[in-house]
């Protein structure tokens, strides 16, 4: 029994050493990391009976490493078919599991809607087809380090969000234009997949 009380007493300064120096080789996350990734979002339009879409998307992120936490801010822009596009920035929070060379993410994020629609085969109709509303979603990804600054993003998101907008129809009669105005709002569900660069800093 001695003998494997003083046999313990020599291994657990081993244990300590080895998980020290495991820890040692996992840098901490950086403080702050400022992001761009384009990618594709496949949606589906309640306005449209689950009619299914595809887009071209940039996301730019700031966000703040604190512990295992990333709080931040995004601002996704995407560019819909017909010159439409939107603005959906948001609050993001993930939490974040690191490793030698990556880590990895979940959260989710809350923020407002923006639609424009530049142009449509519509433009003789409706003066007015902006729409307004909120984001919510869920997101993780992975992030692997290059070197002390630069880093690979991939990202997959899921989005829900919903539209309210007011169109302003004007029909052409024979006694004029006579204008109508209508509350219209619509729902849509989107994957989003991204791929881009992240610089990390102090």
């Amino acid at each position: 029994m001695k003998k494997k009380f003083i046999a313990l007493l020599a291994i657990c300064p081993l244990i300590s050493f080895a998980q020290e120096e495991s820890q040692k080789q996992i840098a901490p996350l950086s403080k702050w990391e400022v992001g761009f990734a384009p990618g594709i979002s496949i949606r589906t339009d309640g306005e449209f009976y689950s009619e299914f879409s595809g887009l071209f998307c940039t996301n730019t992120t700031l966000l703040r490493n604190v512990g295992n936490v990333q709080l931040g801010i995004g601002v996704p822009f995407n560019f819909l078919i017909n010159d439409i596009w939107e603005a959906l920035p948001q609050l993001i929070v993930n939490r974040t599991f690191n490793a030698k060379h990556v880590y990895f993410y979940v959260g989710g994020a809350a923020g407002y809607a923006s639609r424009q629609y530049i142009l449509s085969e519509y433009m003789f109709t409706y003066e007015n087809r902006s729409s307004r509303g909120y984001v919510l979603g869920l997101q993780g990804g992975l992030v692997h380090k290059l070197g002390k600054h630069l880093a690979l993003n991939a990202e997959v998101a899921l989005r829900s969000t919903q539209y309210w907008n007011n169109r302003i129809t004007v029909d052409m009669g024979f006694e004029g234009p006579l204008r109508r105005t209508e509350t219209h709002q619509f729902f849509e569900a989107s994957a989003v997949g991204s791929f881009g660069l992240r610089y990390r800093f102090n």
